[in-house]
């Protein structure tokens, strides 16, 4: 038996009424799967006007997270689309009174009456003939585009080829052309825009299955569920499916159906959930299939303001009737895309971040002792394991109170800033996927110590660790936690001993970072003080704070971003440029949580009432933080000296609170907010000056603005 492949081609066209036909803008998307093995070639090629377009829809979506719709402007600067779609800058052509669609020398679609000619020259070539078997279907086919607030859904006109048989030559990347045969269907889509130009903050998203489907007894299927939902929450708010049938007779009928999946995956690339295996079922016609994507990995970046979809090849077995039935075909999916609050994004990649965390911290007895000996390496190298009575007690001691935080988690960015820093520099992540539990079991570890060190009775809106299970037991599984990116770096593919070296060392220095500038916060700078209020010059004790920040989190997130940069081969000026970049970021995102303290933490879930951490607990603690530093330059001698008293001894929740009004008065959380914003700025151009636009810089310029205004946004909203 000869090898098997499924070709997926896009061809789309964006215009407007009463401009000309020069005026419209194309693109050319294709997917061609190696059924045998999952390998994928993914091109896409882009015309100038399209991708205007796309622009356009861009800058007047008001339903897209505001930092993500000016990150996106800022990078995609110009007519040059984001990688990995290419510039198409030759003219398309097209006939009047017939299908003839030429793009460039790229490819080329004819109508020659009886059949359909099909010709791709690119890294592959494609040279196939079409031949209609059954005659064409007008398809019902929703789309989002009038969803403003109510879950409507506006109709394109939608005309269905739904079997084909294929003939030709495929000719793949340094191999000789082979003779190709198989099934195909085609689908022409018209009338409304693929995406409105326009979107208020009201507007609702939409969600959409597409199941092409060729079954062995001569049937045709084309199911496609969909549902509005509400992007901020994913939450469904309506559907509307619907399939058709025809029959080897060509007759055709149209039903409601329903679509349930029963496994999915999410990708780490886009963090969107797809379903890999589910039922369709159409109770009219007494047909249930079971349909299984053929590969995990058919996920595509789209010329749109959609970003991502997936597409390719499916099987489907079933029953229509009383008769077994099986088949092949097509599954698209399309998830909701709308990013209205970036926040709520990243925060996606905790569902990832618990799944991999489950290899040292699994949760259940499923793997229970296989967890607990990459957790202490206890019988990892053949010796004798642990006895079972001791495998549940080191669980109850070294996994619970790490657990209470994982279970609970905040907004894990961090995770996701180690993701998307891959993606920028043009790696796929998907193969080291368990580093991104790195980042949030580490940070993990160092709240939970903190927590100890200051004595806080809460975490994320519940009591601290320390609290439920006691400091001791809670201080060890604490410590016990740090080396845990041991086990996880392990996991990772076959590297070079070099590469895992650097990356070791990468992580310890993170360690080690994170620990100076924790000894530091402890300590204190209570010596600097009096000279602060003594002079009112405080920029000595500004610059120990800011270094205490640079040092706990800043460094250790440059460090392990700078890990994930060396797994992506970027040369050395990258993976400092990058490191430099991110450093700014977790430093900014410390002076933002110094800003959040002074009116209690805000919790991950924006729909919790309570703050997660008693507000103006520094404060209350006499911790000096970078609001206290600018705002000892800027109070009156006299509130200087009732700040410090308060600094020097701690205060009550009444007090705390009262000095946090004087300091906000002050103009101090203002100058946190410039002074972070700028170390952002600055920190980013060099990086900016070595990348190609695409959207995930986009996205890392974006968690930048997040890290640095957050707050103040938060505070302008109360």
């Amino acid at each position: 038996m000869g090898d098997e492949y499924a070709l997926t081609l896009m061809v789309l066209r964006h215009g407007t009424a009463g401009d000309s036909a020069a005026s419209d803008g194309y693109g050319v998307l294709y997917v061609l799967t190696e059924l045998g093995t999952g390998r994928r070639l993914m091109r896409s090629w882009v015309q100038p006007q399209l991708w205007r377009r796309v622009r356009s829809a861009v800058e007047n979506d008001r339903a897209l997270d505001a930092r993500v719709r000016d990150a996106f402007l800022a990078t995609s600067t110009g007519e040059v689309p984001m990688h990995p779609h290419r510039l198409l800058r030759h003219p398309v052509t097209t006939a009047e009174d017939r299908l003839h669609l030429a793009v460039d020398s790229l490819m080329e679609l004819q109508d020659l009456d009886t059949s359909y000619r099909l010709a791709i020259r690119d890294d592959i070539e494609v040279a196939l003939a079409l031949e209609p078997i059954k005659p064409a279907v007008r398809c019902p086919t929703l789309y989002c585009g009038a969803s403003e607030g109510r879950g409507e859904a506006a109709e394109q006109n939608s005309m269905y080829l739904p079997r084909l048989n294929t003939t030709g030559t495929l000719r793949l990347p340094g191999a000789a052309s082979v003779r190709v045969s198989g099934l195909a269907s085609f689908e022409h889509k018209w009338g409304s825009s693929w995406h409105r130009s326009t979107r208020s903050t009201r507007a609702l998203d939409f969600t959409a299955l597409r199941v092409a489907l060729h079954l062995d007894d001569g049937y045709d299927v084309l199911g496609m569920p969909s549902a509005c939902c509400g992007p901020a929450t994913d939450g469904q708010l309506g559907a509307d499916s619907r399939a058709v049938i025809v029959a080897p007779d060509g007759t055709v009928s149209t039903h409601p159906c329903t679509w349930r999946t029963e496994t999915s995956t999410i990708s780490l690339v886009s963090l969107r959930d797809y379903p890999t295996c589910g039922e369709l079922s159409i109770a009219e016609a007494d047909l249930t299939l079971t349909i299984r994507t053929v590969t995990d990995r058919q996920e595509i970046m789209v010329p749109s303001p959609g970003w991502v979809a997936w597409t390719g090849p499916a099987r489907a077995q079933g029953t229509l009737g009383e008769h077994a039935v099986t088949g092949v075909g097509h599954l698209e999916a399309l998830p909701s895309n709308t990013l209205t609050d970036f926040a709520h994004h990243m925060r996606r990649i905790s569902v990832l971040v618990r799944t991999e965390a489950a290899l040292v911290y699994p949760g259940t007895e499923d793997d229970a002792p296989g967890a607990l000996a990459r957790l202490t390496g206890i019988g990892e190298d053949g010796g004798p394991a642990l006895d079972a009575g001791s495998q549940q007690r080191l669980r109850t001691v070294l996994e619970a109170p790490v657990r209470h935080l994982l279970d609970n988690a905040g907004h894990t960015w961090r995770s996701y800033a180690l993701v998307a820093a891959m993606c920028m520099l043009n790696c796929d992540p998907e193969p080291h996927r368990t580093l991104c539990a790195v980042p949030e079991i580490l940070h993990t570890a160092s709240l939970i110590i903190d927590d100890i060190e200051d004595a806080a009775p809460l975490r994320r809106g519940r009591p601290a660790a320390h609290r439920r299970f006691g400091l001791p037991l809670t201080l060890n599984a604490a410590n016990a936690a740090y080396f845990t990116f041991d086990p996880l770096l392990q996991r990772l593919p076959d590297l070079p001993d070099h590469t895992r070296l650097r990356l070791y060392q990468l992580c310890l220095s993170a360690l080690r970072a994170g620990h100076a500038g924790q000894a530091l916060d402890i300590a204190g700078h209570h010596d600097a003080l009096a000279d602060a209020v003594g002079t009112g010059d405080c920029e000595p004790l500004l610059q120990r704070v800011r270094t205490v920040h640079r040092l706990k989190s800043g460094m250790p997130l440059r460090r392990l971003v700078e890990a994930a940069a060396v797994l992506t081969g970027a040369d050395e000026r990258l993976v400092r440029a990058v490191g430099e970049y991110f450093e700014a970021v977790g430093t900014s995102y410390q002076i933002s949580d110094d800003i959040a303290d002074l009116r209690g933490v805000a919790p991950a879930d924006r729909s919790a009432t309570a703050p997660a951490k008693v507000p103006a607990e520094d404060l209350i603690n006499g911790k000096i933080t970078l609001p206290v530093a600018h705002a000892l330059a800027r109070l009156s001698p006299s509130d200087r000296d009732t700040l410090a008293s308060a600094l020097r001894t701690g205060t009550s929740p009444a007090i705390a609170q009262e000095l946090a009004g004087r300091i906000v008065a002050s103009g101090a959380v203002t100058a946190c907010l410039g002074e972070s914003r700028n170390l952002v700025e600055r920190s980013w151009q060099p990086l900016d000056d070595l990348l190609p636009p695409t959207l995930h810089k986009a996205l890392c310029r974006a968690l930048g603005w997040y890290a640095s205004q957050h707050e103040s946004e938060r505070a302008a909203a109360t």
